[in-house]
């Protein structure tokens, strides 16, 4: 099995402060897209490496990551992603989309997401929700959501390349949060992987102070 992976890395990293695009925020020694790509490396089917990049930071790529292909990144998550698939091989029987932000994900996750999506043309790692959860509206409760029907969707998210171009083809234009969101709305099943690791996604400086602290203690 071959596998393209996409690391999705243009976020502009506004809610943690930080001067340069998030995926280039340092983490424990080296920017938080290293570990990221690190894991996806990791796992045996990693064929294509493509990294959707903020431009004007394809060179502290090829600087930190070595042998990857680039591509444009854009303004929203699901343009950087359409760039990547461009030059994803012929290849390639399966296409994952990682978040850069998101440098603790486990192989073995990974590989039984890539399992999924190798048996059934879709497959997502996600995660139960535990916490109860409310609509809410100015500031007052107005509802409790039914949590056994729900999941975190997470990354990676995996499809065969035909699927996925599809999804894109098709999509109606309008912002999409995640890839599994276009390929529902373009009428294929997408499967549930549940995580069997912490797998946290960078968003504010706490989670980087965690997950550095995380990190030097498994050295």
């Amino acid at each position: 099995m071959r596998c393209a992976m996409i690391l999705a890395a243009a976020g502009s990293g506004t809610r943690l402060g930080a001067e340069v695009p998030k995926a280039f925020v340092p983490l424990a020694g080296k920017p938080l897209i290293a570990w990221s790509a690190g894991a996806m490396r990791a796992v045996r089917a990693c064929s294509q490496l493509i990294v959707a990049a903020p431009p004007g930071f394809e060179d502290c790529v090829r600087e930190f990551l070595g042998s990857c292909e680039i591509a444009s990144g854009g303004s929203r998550r699901q343009d950087s992603v359409a760039e990547a698939l461009k030059i994803v091989r012929a290849d390639m029987d399966l296409v994952a989309v990682h978040d850069a932000a998101r440098p603790l994900v486990a192989p073995d996750d990974v590989e039984r997401t890539l399992a999924a999506a190798a048996a059934g043309g879709a497959a997502i790692l996600a995660r139960r929700v535990t916490d109860t959860l409310k609509e809410v509206s100015g500031e007052r409760i107005v509802g409790t959501a039914d949590r056994e029907a729900l999941w975190r969707a997470e990354t990676p998210q995996v499809f065969a390349p035909d699927v996925l171009r599809e999804a894109f083809a098709r999509w109606n234009g309008g912002l999409a949060t995640d890839e599994a969101q276009m390929v529902t709305a373009a009428g294929y099943e997408v499967r549930v992987v549940q995580a069997a690791h912490w797998n946290p996604k960078v968003t504010y400086p706490a989670d980087l102070e965690l997950i550095e602290r995380v990190i030097g203690r498994r050295r």
